[in-house]
């Protein structure tokens, strides 16, 4: 039984957001990434990229997805050009340091290399939503802590509150907004979201 909650609570932690050999993007220990882009066959604006930080010991490394981006449900994650791949990085904190193309046949293969901007807001953007799992008080309290700027959205409500958490109880959390204080159940969240890290 004990196993069963290790591993239920292990794959909460990897099922929210974007990852990279299971690590989400913006948690990434490093300060340089290169991103090899290559066009998909008869697919000229889709594109399947690798990235390398320095995990990457062989070619069994590559092959074992460690240099693919993995959406929520642990697949590659879809971008749409190049553009679409910088745009998704830069929202998770890195900025296009410079790019390279390499001809190969009738292919081009982009070598885009990024670093990592200095920025804390960065380091930990993420969501979590009752669509990609259950909100419990490990999932809010491996993610979140009190003093950081979120957002808020209820599972009755089509407002979305902007506010600061104060506390994080056993079964609800309590958000300071507009000098007034709001407590919600984590069975009434439809999604949390990290504005700004305090």
């Amino acid at each position: 039984m004990k196993n069963i909650l290790y591993l239920l609570l292990l794959l909460s932690y990897f099922s929210f957001g974007q990852t990279l050999n299971g690590i989400p993007i913006g948690e990434l220990d490093a300060k340089y990434i290169e991103i090899v882009g290559t066009s998909k066959f008869l697919k000229f604006f889709e594109v399947t990229i690798a990235v390398n930080y320095g995990q990457i010991g062989d070619m069994r490394d590559a092959m074992d997805q460690k240099s693919s981006v993995l959406d929520e449900n642990g697949k590659p994650y879809p971008f749409n050009g190049m553009m679409g791949v910088v745009n998704f990085f830069a929202d998770r904190g890195y900025k296009l340091e410079f790019t390279y193309p390499i001809n190969h046949g009738n292919s081009n293969v982009y070598h885009y290399i990024m670093v990592k901007e200095h920025n804390p807001e960065y380091k930990r953007r993420f969501k979590l939503s009752r669509n990609s799992g259950i909100i419990t008080l490990n999932t809010i309290k491996s993610k979140f802590k009190n003093e950081d700027l979120i957002s808020l959205k209820t599972l009755n409500g089509p407002v979305v509150l902007e506010g600061i958490i104060k506390n994080i109880f056993e079964d609800r959390i309590e958000i300071y907004s507009d000098s007034r204080s709001f407590i919600f159940n984590f069975n009434q969240i439809d999604f949390i979201e990290l504005i700004k890290s305090s």
